[in-house]
């Protein structure tokens, strides 16, 4: 019995190892290794700063003499300004103005620099205008920086000063809606500003108290109205009685 189980066991072993022998061999194909194609180096264009005409060169001579010359007057009338002397300090802007004006005719380049300077100087009139409480000259000279507005390319802050400095004036004058129009304008450029929130808020404020004041003239009864047109009529009689007793 022995014997047979090892002669089972063998023929097994021999049936295993012809099965392994007749078993196809896989032969893995080598992977070819990509080659990395060479990245093209993309020309990038030229970028040509755009030539200076003979007119534009001879504008920036001027506008370096311009400058010079703007030096000394702003020089004064701050010199003026700061003794408190607001007159002299408008009348030196606006002979710079002047000046400014005169020199217009050699621009056609760099006429919006040119307008920019004028922008400053009226935005300083309308400063010493407010340190004397003249409203409506304030609102004046404010207006005109904003109308020229589309020369501030250089220093937009020019003109978010001249919207802060005509609201306050319109709420100096008591046209409140123009001053609320104004400050709105600011608050949207600068939502983080103090001191717009609080004149805004003292707008709005004015604002209530006028419409208020509006709502209660319209409830006035009619019969106050009528006494106070009778009145009226009354003392206009008596007057005139008077007149004719003295001739």
């Amino acid at each position: 019995a022995l014997d047979d189980e090892a002669e089972a066991e063998f023929q097994a072993q021999k049936e295993k190892k012809e099965q392994e022998i007749s078993k196809p061999e896989i032969q893995e194909t080598p992977v070819e290794e990509k080659k990395e194609s060479p990245v093209e180096e993309i020309e990038e264009p030229e970028i040509k700063e755009p030539e200076i005409t003979e007119e534009e060169k001879q504008e920036l001579v001027h506008l370096e003499r311009i400058d010079s010359e703007m030096a000394e007057y702003k020089s004064r009338a701050k010199e003026e300004h700061n003794k408190g002397m607001f007159d002299h300090a408008i009348n030196i802007y606006s002979e710079a103005l002047t000046f400014l004006d005169s020199q217009e005719p050699l621009f056609t380049h760099l006429l919006s620099t040119l307008i920019s300077k004028k922008c400053a100087l009226w935005n300083n009139i309308a400063a010493c205008y407010k340190q004397y409480q003249n409203y409506d000259k304030e609102i004046e000279y404010s207006t005109l920086v904003i109308t020229n507005s589309t020369h501030l390319t250089s220093d937009p802050t020019l003109l978010y000063k001249a919207y802060y400095r005509r609201a306050c004036a319109y709420e100096k004058s008591e046209k409140y809606q123009k001053a609320k129009k104004d400050i709105l304008y600011c608050r949207q450029k600068n939502p983080r500003d103090v001191e717009v929130t609080k004149r805004m808020n003292h707008i709005d404020k004015a604002l209530k108290e006028e419409q208020q004041e509006v709502k209660t003239r319209s409830m006035m009864p009619s019969y106050k109205l009528k006494a106070g047109l009778e009145e009226f009529k009354g003392l206009g009689n008596k007057e005139f009685k008077e007149k004719r007793l003295d001739k």
